[in-house]
């Protein structure tokens, strides 16, 4: 199960069947800039009270040079969201890279251990939603 079954899970699991539907379009390898290519077709015509925003992990493989734009379509997409239907909007900011079992680890780092690959500006991406 990915966030969004488990989130399904949790909100059936507190207040029963019947109180939300959730609606997963997210694509693997997705960025804001592609997801703003499909944002009328896979979200605003079910004209949703909450919508979940969670990108950054592909975008910060541009590295810092791609932070203006991601910026830029960060303010685009919330825009264009409330516009279209003025749901609440809820920015998940990427979750930290961390070492995978198996190596090779990064000097000091160890599997499971958080870093910041230096092609992947994670942080810096994260703080860009704000």
């Amino acid at each position: 199960m990915n966030w969004v079954s488990l989130l399904d899970e949790a909100i059936f699991e507190e207040y029963g069947n019947g109180i939300c539907t959730a609606i997963n379009s997210g694509k693997c390898g997705s960025s804001y800039s592609e997801g703003l290519t499909r944002l009328d077709r896979d979200v605003l015509r079910f004209t949703p009270d909450l919508v979940i925003i969670a990108f950054g992990m592909n975008d910060a493989g541009r590295g810092t040079d791609g932070l203006e734009n991601f910026r830029k379509d960060v303010r685009t997409m919330v825009k264009r969201i409330r516009e279209a239907c003025g749901s609440e909007i809820l920015i998940r900011t990427p979750n930290p890279v961390v070492a995978e079992p198996g190596g090779p680890y990064p000097p000091g780092k160890g599997p499971g251990d958080a870093y910041d690959p230096e092609n992947r500006p994670v942080k810096e991406y994260a703080a860009g939603t704000c």
